[in-house]
């Protein structure tokens, strides 16, 4: 078996959204830097694998202001979640 890794699961991730839900995908915040990570993890108190740290640096998760993207949201659509805030500085 091949083992996939974050990077290339969250490339595929992106490629799917922006092929089919680009307006989503336009929505979503841009990643954390490694002092951003660092300063979540310190405020938690835990040390992340690898794994999420590439996660996070891919993405932020999703402007929450549903208001200015209400056509995202719908009870069908629930739009992309917001993952975290993580904004620690």
């Amino acid at each position: 078996m091949t083992k996939v890794t974050t990077k290339v699961l969250l490339k595929r991730l992106e490629s799917w959204l922006i092929k089919h839900r680009a307006e989503a995908f336009e929505t979503m915040n841009p990643g954390l830097g490694k002092t951003e990570i660092s300063a979540f993890e310190q405020k938690l108190k835990i040390k992340f694998p690898s794994s999420v740290k590439t996660y996070f640096s891919w993405r932020d998760g999703q402007d929450s202001d549903k208001e200015k993207y209400k056509e995202l949201y719908t009870e069908t659509n629930p739009g992309f979640p917001i993952i975290i805030k993580a904004r620690y500085n």
